[in-house]
């Protein structure tokens, strides 16, 4: 009897243990089944929002070369207009100066440019000894002067009224 009861106790045991197999494996493939669903439903969602992203940003990036292009067409139009003045501005004013004046500073932009800038120093003093009003002599000191800051100490002073 105590042989019958282990083997039925064994027999229950093996039943129990192809039970709770067979339940692992059915609530396993539902849990695989329901995690794959879920994952193909986040990866159409991100599908989703990467296309709208996609379209938004290439109708953001779209208006913004657009809103370059007119603000570079109408800079480019503002700067000809200017350029074009203070060319004929530059060339009235020039014109304007005396002879010996802009020759002088003619020359002096010859030597700036050379990198002759003691030279150049000379001929734009010489420019504003001529005429005290030939703001171009100044504007290029002023160039001298970032070159070469000290070097224009000495006509600073020798100027100073």
């Amino acid at each position: 009897m105590l042989k019958s009861g282990l083997r039925s106790s064994a027999a229950n045991l093996d039943l129990l243990r192809r039970e709770l197999k067979s339940t692992f494996e059915t609530v396993g493939a539902q849990l695989a089944h329901a995690q794959s669903s879920q994952a193909n439903l986040l990866s159409q969602e991100l599908g989703y929002l990467a296309g709208q992203v996609e379209t938004q940003t290439h109708d953001i990036v779209g208006a913004l070369q657009l809103t370059c292009d007119y603000l570079g067409t109408a800079l480019t139009e503002i700067r000809w207009a200017i350029e074009r003045n203070a060319a004929a501005t530059q060339k009235l004013l020039l014109e304007s100066l005396t002879n010996g004046s802009r020759q002088y500073f003619e020359q002096g932009v010859t030597c700036y440019e050379e990198g002759e800038f003691a030279f150049a120093r000379d001929r734009f003093s010489l420019a504003l000894e001529r005429n005290r009003t030939n703001f171009f002599a100044y504007q290029h000191l002023g160039f001298l002067a970032r070159k070469e800051p000290t070097a224009l100490l000495p006509f600073v002073i020798s100027n100073w009224r």
